[in-house]
């Protein structure tokens, strides 16, 4: 063997694969880290909750479909208050559904913390208007839940 000449040895083989996958495994931890910390994925409170439900979420849909009501919903710029939402609630006939109630929220499809609860007032039979004072840059998801005084009740998910 001459001076300087180099023979690769196991342990040399050992140290590369110990290197390389020390690499690896560091830069899936900072990944991993960053991911949790900027987004848990978190998208329900307690999600197997959630899915034992799903069962009775498909028959209120169910049920719904049956009430026949249709729902026309359309968002409009205000000069003085940014944006507000206009919906109106017609049955199978198209008359209007009296005697409502109506409950609504703003999802953020990415931020659970950032949801916010709109206010529908009634402006006719069948008809609701909310504010919007903050217009969402994003999109978010507007659940709308709307209840007779017979305990039927009208889901509505729209996506802004």
């Amino acid at each position: 063997m001459r001076a300087g000449e180099f023979h690769l040895k196991g342990w040399h083989v050992l140290a590369m694969l110990v290197a390389f996958f020390g690499v690896v495994f560091a830069v899936n931890g900072v990944f991993i880290y960053y991911a949790l910390r900027t987004h848990p994925g978190d998208d329900v409170q307690d999600a197997y909750v959630a899915g034992v439900e799903y069962n009775r979420e498909l028959a209120e849909k169910r049920e719904q479909r049956k009430l026949g009501w249709q729902a026309s919903l359309s968002v409009k710029a205000d000069a003085r208050n940014g944006e507000f939402i206009e919906v109106a609630f017609v049955d199978a006939k198209g008359e209007p559904v009296l005697g409502l109630k109506v409950d609504a929220m703003l999802r953020s499809p990415v931020v659970a913390s950032q949801d916010r609860p709109l206010k529908f007032v009634s402006t006719g039979p069948g008809r609701f208007r909310a504010d919007v004072n903050e217009p969402p840059a994003a999109q978010w998801d507007l659940i709308i839940e709307a209840r007779n005084d017979f305990g039927e009740v009208f889901r509505l998910r729209h996506r802004l």
